[in-house]
């Protein structure tokens, strides 16, 4: 078989990606590196701008796609709702703190850079929103029922709330609704849609099920697989993040699948075995060395840094 052939063979693109899965943490924690590097810098190798082992392999951004919103899925899905609910105050504080501190940074930085203000704006954005990027970590030494980790998972649906809503105003500006009131508007129906399908519809329809037909444990991983592919398909649908939605059907499930029940066992170890993962890997496939050392990028990267 030729190479170009065999490099688009989906058995072989899943057989480098699950070595690189497999083998990229315990070589980055040989160098003393935390195991994320490891898969994030084995995706750049594999990637079209290094060694160009896997030009394309569009399975791969599916399963990555699914893994970061199983990420964030999982966060909610672990909460611990009563330490949540005792440091909302410092969960709302550090979400507004976390996201207009970087955002104003970040705006007066691409002003200075000579950014045109809309696109500074938008730059801005980027930074005042974050990901749970390194929740298995945290979720590895069972520190999920930490006040400082139950506010930042909270703080993170904030962050999402305020670049979206940032996103509406700007999208607006440019198609002519100058004040983006509509768009506004359309989000914040939206996240009452989302929530209702999440925190009350879904959850009701998930309990009914176990108490009947539901008594399988493969099937009762089913729903809660289907219960966050859903929260993205509706978030999709009444436009809103679908990181929101995958976290508020976390928070949602959360009493239905307690952390110490065998199905929490279940989903936590597919996410981390084989969603998450890949996530970190498709990720690292965008990594370009090639313009990390333009004069452009530096010169953005020492602005930003």
């Amino acid at each position: 078989m030729p190479w170009e052939q065999l490099q688009q063979s989906s058995t072989f693109g899943f057989t480098v990606v699950a070595l690189i899965v497999v083998f990229g943490p315990l070589i980055a924690e040989r160098v003393r590196l935390p195991g994320l590097m490891g898969l994030l810098l084995g995706g750049a190798l594999i990637g079209p701008n290094m060694f160009n082992v896997l030009p394309s392999f569009e399975s791969l951004d599916s399963v990555g796609g699914l893994g970061v919103l199983y990420l964030i899925f999982l966060a909610g899905l672990q909460l611990d709702i009563d330490s949540f609910m005792r440091y909302r105050k410092i969960s709302a504080g550090f979400g507004l703190l976390t996201a207009f501190i970087p955002l104003v940074l970040g705006v007066g930085v691409g002003l200075m850079l000579g950014i045109d203000t809309t696109a500074a704006v938008l730059i801005g954005s980027f930074w005042a929103s974050f990901t749970l990027i390194t929740y298995p970590i945290v979720s590895q030494y069972g520190l999920t029922k930490n006040r400082a980790v139950a506010a930042t998972v909270g703080a993170s649906s904030i962050t999402d709330t305020i670049s979206l809503v940032i996103l509406a105003v700007i999208i607006g500006a440019e198609t002519g609704d100058s004040g983006g009131i509509a768009l506004v508007l359309s989000i914040a129906l939206g996240m009452v849609g989302v929530a209702v399908w999440c925190m009350i519809i879904y959850p009701f329809l998930a309990r009914m099920f176990f108490m009947g037909m539901g008594q399988e444990r493969t099937l009762r991983y089913l729903i809660v697989l289907i219960g966050l592919t859903s929260s993205a398909l509706v978030a999709d649908l009444l436009g809103i993040e679908a990181l929101i939605g995958a976290f508020f059907m976390g928070v949602g499930l959360n009493r239905l699948v307690p952390n110490a029940s065998p199905l929490m066992g279940v989903t936590d170890f597919i996410g981390n075995a084989i969603f998450i993962p890949t996530f970190l890997v498709s990720v690292g496939l965008l990594f370009d060395p090639e313009v990390m050392f333009v004069a452009e990028t530096l010169r953005l990267a020492a602005g930003f840094a």
